[in-house]
């Protein structure tokens, strides 16, 4: 690398002394972090040839009722592998999430958050005329891919989560069977035959 010899009026060289650390730091932080990339590499690779699974549960929950026990009505959603699956799959594409959970917050439970049955709220048990739940509750919930679905949910109160997610809409037979064929990638199609 070529860097021009400046000089101070006192004859010292002044800003390659400069340049000079400044390349010194930028080379010790593109090492650091090619140490870090290169050991996360090596610890994922081992992790595979062991055929350890690594998965990380998250919850959804809408900003606003985080704490069922302060009287809040609201849902949860929990599940086991990336975050990104609840952006790529729930966010913006469920009519549940749409309709109670407009300021939405996603927690990691290894940040030592509960989960949502932990934290209070409910697998719901029962469709909106009374009658039993097919596969008998939201946990896993199965309008999200059946016995395939990737994802559980409680609410706080039954009532009150169907009177607002009819309300705003959802028509569990119809809707149900539409995200199912809208995102196939988004449950285990093996399981959900079954």
């Amino acid at each position: 690398m070529y860097l021009p010899q400046y000089t101070s009026k006192h004859g010292a060289p002044r800003d390659v002394a400069v340049i000079a650390f400044a390349q010194v730091q930028i080379n010790f932080l593109q090492f650091c972090f090619a140490h870090k990339l290169i050991t996360a590499m090596r610890a994922m690779s081992a992790v595979s040839a062991l055929g350890v699974a690594t998965a990380t549960s998250f919850i959804a929950v809408d900003y606003r009722c985080t704490d069922p026990s302060t009287g809040c009505n609201g849902g949860c959603y929990q599940w086991e592998g990336d975050e990104v699956f609840f952006y790529n799959c729930m966010q913006d594409r469920s009519p549940v999430v749409m309709s109670i959970m407009k300021t939405l917050v996603i927690l990691p439970l290894s940040s030592g958050v509960q989960g949502c049955s932990e934290l209070g709220f409910v697998p719901l048990t029962q469709s909106p005329d009374g009658s039993p739940i097919p596969g008998g509750s939201s946990a896993p919930d199965g309008c999200y891919g059946g016995a395939g679905s990737r994802v559980s949910f409680g609410a706080t109160d039954q009532k009150w989560f169907w009177d607002t997610t009819l309300a705003s809409g959802f028509n569990p037979p119809v809707d149900c069977p539409q995200w199912q064929a809208e995102n196939p990638q988004c449950f285990d199609h093996l399981a959900a035959l079954v």
